[in-house]
């Protein structure tokens, strides 16, 4: 959505089924197959000519186990993962 001649806000969801396990082994959790949502929301400015700043926000759920998180000795802990960016873009 453009909301003026220099800002805009953007939202973007995606949905995994993955029943063949081609993309997360949900096997090894003891799941039949990942379900995970992800919902991102982004406000953009256009500060000057080539330069653009942006905030965004990223939620991931897994429906049906947890996928996020963890360390590599101990796998995955959460169902949740959230990520907040700002970002500052020099256009060539």
């Amino acid at each position: 959505f453009q909301a003026t001649e220099k800002l805009s806000v953007n939202a973007r969801a995606e949905f995994l089924d993955d029943s063949a396990d081609m993309i997360v082994d949900s096997s090894e959790l003891g799941l039949s197959r990942a379900k995970i949502y992800a919902f991102t929301g982004t406000v953009q400015y256009d500060l000057w000519k080539n330069v653009i700043t942006r905030a965004e926000i990223r939620w991931d759920h897994g429906d049906n186990g947890k996928f996020f998180g963890g360390t590599v000795d101990s796998g995955p802990n959460r169902k949740n993962a959230l990520m907040l960016a700002a970002q500052v873009i020099y256009k060539f």
